[in-house]
Order: structure tokens, then sequence, then C-alpha cells
């Protein structure tokens, strides 16, 4: 360990074999220092005046002293390094919930809320204009929402019976309002306020830290094998007219 010292006559002392009774030591330091000092454990180099840091500490120093390289106010300036490795990537999430999901909504955006992500609450029409401005203003009352801006609400609420058309067209609604805002953000989660996670934000950002940002999680294939047989089956279409409909019914 080496304690810098700008003073040679300290030195000389320190490294002085004979120790004096005139020295402005305290006796029980003096031996500690020089059995360390023996023992190569510490050592004395000598430092420049104008280049001691912890003057600063202990005295005036003039404002030029601070621009030596030396001194890390000299590098605050400096231009940031650019960061290695892959970068951290971000998520976009859609959370939809109906009637009487208000507070099942809040709880899951709690739990997913991280400020690099983007976020889009929808409580759709079913649920009662008090439920969606009460969500509203829970929104804009919540200190950390309101500083990184970064929680969306759909406000003109849409109709989803979430077993036909007016489910993918809620969700492309979601990505445009999400694309609109922003375009830094790497994948798109869609969940219900019935969902809630197993892993923490930070868990799940680290994961996907090293996965190439274009990689989905969609199976793109003509070849459905032994599903081709069922995948047919029953077919469910609320028409477009599912979009603008009140209530949620099968056509």
């Amino acid at each position: 360990m080496n304690l810098h010292c700008d003073n040679k006559a300290a030195i000389a002392i320190a490294h002085n074999p004979v120790q004096h009774d005139r020295t402005k030591h305290v006796e029980v330091d003096r031996h500690f220092i020089k059995e360390n000092l023996d023992a190569k454990i510490i050592q004395f180099p000598f430092i420049q005046s104008e280049s001691q840091l912890t003057d600063t500490l202990t005295k005036a120093v003039s404002g030029k002293a601070f621009h030596d390289p030396i001194f890390i106010e000299s590098k605050i300036s400096s231009t940031p390094p650019t960061p290695s490795g892959p970068s951290v990537p971000r998520f976009a999430y859609l959370l939809s919930g109906s009637k009487g999901d208000l507070e099942r909504l809040w709880r899951t955006l709690r739990a997913l809320y991280h400020p690099l992500n983007q976020y889009i609450i929808h409580l759709d029409l079913e649920s009662s204009a008090a439920e969606r401005l009460e969500l509203a203003d829970r929104l804009r009352r919540d200190p950390m929402y309101s500083k990184v801006e970064n929680v969306h609400m759909i406000t003109k609420a849409n109709m989803v019976t979430y077993r036909g058309p007016t489910m993918v067209a809620n969700t492309l609604h979601a990505c445009a309002m999400l694309l609109r805002k922003t375009k830094d953000w790497d994948w798109f989660i869609n969940l219900s306020a019935s969902d809630y996670p197993l892993v923490t934000q930070d868990d799940l950002l680290y994961t996907f830290s090293d996965l190439p940002k274009d990689l989905n999680f969609i199976e793109h294939t003509s070849k459905l094998g032994w599903k081709e047989g069922g995948s047919k089956s029953k077919a469910i279409d609320d028409g477009p007219w599912g979009l603008y409909k009140s209530r949620k019914q099968d056509q």
C-alpha cells in the first residue's frame, strides 16, 4: 500500500532505524507504522506538493490544481467512454382488464414496472366509467409514473371480446400508440389483469440482454402436422361490428 507523502523529512524519519523521542509521533503509532514499513506492507513514495490530493481536505487549493489530470474533477466534463457489451433490452407491455379488474390491473402494473420499459394500460368498455377515471387519476398522481412518463392509458376504451378480431385490433391499437410515443423498445408483451410475474423485471432484462434484438417467439410455419386436424374445428368470428358493440357476446 502506498502512502504518498510530500514531506521528505517525514519519509526519512519513517525509514530511520533509530527513533528519537523528540520526533512528533505517538509511541504506539510509531511502532505500528515502523513494523508495517519493515514488512513492506506500506511504502512512502515522495510526491510533489502540487500533486498531493489530500491537500484538498486540509488546506486551501487554487482552482488551477483541479485541471490537473490526476484530479477526478478534471475528468467530469470529458466524454464518457462507450459502454462495452450488449445494451440493456427494453420491453413494451399492454396490460388489459375489464369490469371489476381495476385493483388487479394496478397490482400487475406495480409488479411489472421498470423505468426502462413502456406500458399501455387498457380497461375495456365493459368496465365502468368510474373505474376508468380512478385508473387515470392514480396514474396522474403517482410520482414515479409522472416523472418517468412511460405509463400510458387508452382513454377511449375499446370493447374486447378476447375471442375474436377485437382482441387483435386492440393489440394493434396499443402497438401503434407505443410506436407514436417512442420506438425505444425491443419486445412487446401482452398481458391481462389476471397475470402476475414470477420473476422481477431486472432478472428478465438481464436474461434478455444476450439475445439478438430481432428474435421473436412466434412460430411461423405452414406445416401443422398433427395440429392440422383440430386447427379448423371451430372458428369464432365476431365480425367488424364487434369493435363497436357495447356488450360482449358471440355472433
